[in-house]
């Protein structure tokens, strides 16, 4: 019986590994085919007094997120 659950956490484990790996897949895609989008909004919508504009600091999560899943596609 343990055995059973212990290959079903496995398998759950790697169904979970491929689902991140594929959305870092999508991420890298929107992240190159919006550039020009981005580079539009950094335009008509600059930083004010804030640090960082909301532009910088959806980089800022994308980025730690590609990280992230990256982490975890190489690592398992």
């Amino acid at each position: 019986m343990e055995s059973m659950m212990t290959k079903a956490i496995l398998n759950q484990q790697e169904l979970v590994k491929r689902n991140i790996s594929q959305l870092l897949v999508q991420l890298t895609n929107i992240s190159q085919n919006t550039r020009g989008e981005r580079q539009e909004i950094s335009i008509q919508f600059p930083p004010e007094d804030e640090e960082f504009s909301l532009l910088e600091e959806l980089e800022l999560l994308t980025v730690n997120l590609r990280g992230y899943a990256s982490q975890i596609q190489s690592t398992g």
